[in-house]
């Protein structure tokens, strides 16, 4: 990525390094210091699937995502076999993107049911995967084959409950004006 090649000819040497943040929270008396983990990634040279595919292999309870395309069947299969021991799996998908013949939305929302297509009017462009309320999967990265192996995309990492919480609240305000398909 830094040598000046893009795509798939990047160079297999772009830093990911797992980083630990100090970061202030709060304000006035109620401010502290608070630990945030991080993990960063850079497709097509660090094949992020894998990386999310453990992260999905990982989830004890819950996993929530958004997704404005999702054609990756290899994630979409942890996730249902995640779904299939017992792990809770909710997630919104971009409705304008539902037709493609590699779309995952039809497979996800027939095993686990609660899979739904985004109800506003406008654009889902949210790329995000919650794990167990405790780590927040998300960058420019769709999870898609194009994403894997073609584009230049980022991926962060971040293992922090009080983040997720975060997230958690945007997935409700999502998840509540979805909508299953017609």
């Amino acid at each position: 990525m830094f040598t000046g090649q893009f795509g798939p000819r990047s160079v297999a040497d772009t830093p990911h390094p797992h980083i630990n943040l100090t970061v202030e929270i709060g304000a006035g008396e109620t401010r502290r210091e608070h630990q945030v983990a991080l993990e960063n990634y850079f497709a097509p040279e660090d094949e992020i699937a894998a990386q999310i595919i453990d992260h999905i292999a990982a989830a004890q309870s819950r996993i929530r995502f958004m997704a404005f395309v999702f054609t990756s069947e290899e994630i979409a299969a942890a996730m249902l076999a995640r779904a299939q021991a017992g792990v809770v799996v909710q997630g919104v998908v971009e409705k304008r993107n539902i037709e493609s013949e590699y779309s995952q939305y039809e497979r996800l929302r027939a095993a686990v049911h609660d899979v739904l297509l985004d109800g506003n009017p406008y654009i889902l462009h949210h790329k995000v995967i919650i794990i167990d309320d405790a780590t927040v999967i998300l960058g420019s990265y769709n999870f898609t084959a194009s994403a894997e192996k073609s584009n230049d995309e980022n991926l962060l990492v971040i293992h922090d409950p009080e983040v997720a919480a975060l997230f958690v609240a945007e997935f409700g305000r999502v998840y509540e004006q979805a909508r299953a398909a017609d």
